[in-house]
């Protein structure tokens, strides 16, 4: 039987204790850095351009509310972010 195990935690600092080695040594560590806005929205937006292309059938307008979409849905996220 095979078991996968996915894991999330922030820095340690304060009273957050740092997980022992031996535990870690079972889990990749990976460290994704914060995008600023501008980076985010440029690749989000050419990712969702390229999916409602005239290739896939879609129309000039909902190609044109994509482009809107995005920034969009990046405040949305932004403002949920704070309120919680």
């Amino acid at each position: 039987m095979s078991v996968q195990f996915i894991a999330a935690m922030t820095r340690p600092s304060g009273s957050w204790n740092d997980i022992p080695r031996r535990l870690k040594r079972h889990f990749g560590t990976v460290h994704c850095a914060t995008l600023d806005d501008q980076l985010l929205d440029q690749i989000f937006t050419t990712t969702a351009v390229s999916y409602f292309s005239d290739e896939r059938d879609f129309t000039a307008e909902v190609q044109q509310v994509v482009v809107r979409l995005v920034p969009l849905t990046r405040r949305l996220w932004h403002a949920t972010k704070v309120s919680l």
